[in-house]
């Protein structure tokens, strides 16, 4: 597609939907704005998809639940997930993740948002700002779980058909993990040469760009 027809599907776009139907919070418009570069990856799938709604995504992720998510794994010995509130030790109270995701078992990743809860114009985030503003956003957020169950997939099907799809390389999961020494994290993933993708944690006390997005539910 050339520059010309690209502005006269624009201008078709632009010209004969009533805008004034569309609602702005229910379609996620806010989010998209914030991410542009997943926003326009979105818009090409669909229109790749002969400009039909349904995409076709990977099969749907099993997450197995049988067993509680093991920090050490990442963090190594003396590590949990946190507990209680931020200023406190993290080892007291309810574990910081939201319980609506921890309650999956299988998620349909053709139907999940990325976001990185960026304001207009702001370069990076804080992650416990970004956590702050996560909390007070109604959709689910998805937690460590979801992430091995998306490492450890085989071929990693779904991380591959994301990368694939919408040109993701990095995410990282809103569960609050304790290193032993209190420091606090994230669970996150990306990709390297080969297209393989492994996981690391970053502290909430680092910045996050543009591209340190989460997924969340779309609504």
């Amino acid at each position: 597609m050339d520059g010309n027809q690209s502005q006269q599907l624009m201008a078709t776009f632009t010209t004969n939907v009533d805008w004034n139907k569309v609602d702005f919070e229910k379609i996620g418009a806010q989010s998209l704005i914030r991410n542009p570069k997943f926003a326009g990856a979105q818009f090409r799938a669909w229109m790749e998809n002969g400009c039909r709604f349904v995409i076709k995504g990977p099969s749907v992720l099993v997450i197995d639940r049988s067993k509680p998510f093991d920090s050490t794994r990442f963090l190594g010995q003396g590590s949990s997930i946190w507990r209680g509130p931020a200023e406190g030790k993290g080892l007291e109270g309810e574990e910081d993740q939201d319980s609506r995701s921890v309650a999956l078992t299988e998620l349909d990743f053709s139907s999940v948002a990325f976001d990185n809860f960026l304001k207009e114009d702001e370069p990076t985030i804080i992650g416990e700002e970004k956590l702050v503003r996560m909390k007070a956003d109604p959709r689910i957020r998805y937690d460590a779980g979801v992430g091995v169950a998306l490492l450890d997939e085989k071929g990693q099907a779904t991380l591959r058909w994301l990368h694939d799809t919408y040109g993701i390389t990095w995410m990282e999961f809103a569960t609050v993990l304790r290193y032993s020494d209190g420091h606090r994290c994230f669970l996150f993933l990306d990709r390297r040469g080969g297209g393989s993708w492994h996981a690391r944690c970053r502290w909430l006390g680092h910045g996050r760009s543009a591209g340190g997005v989460s997924p969340v539910s779309a609504s």
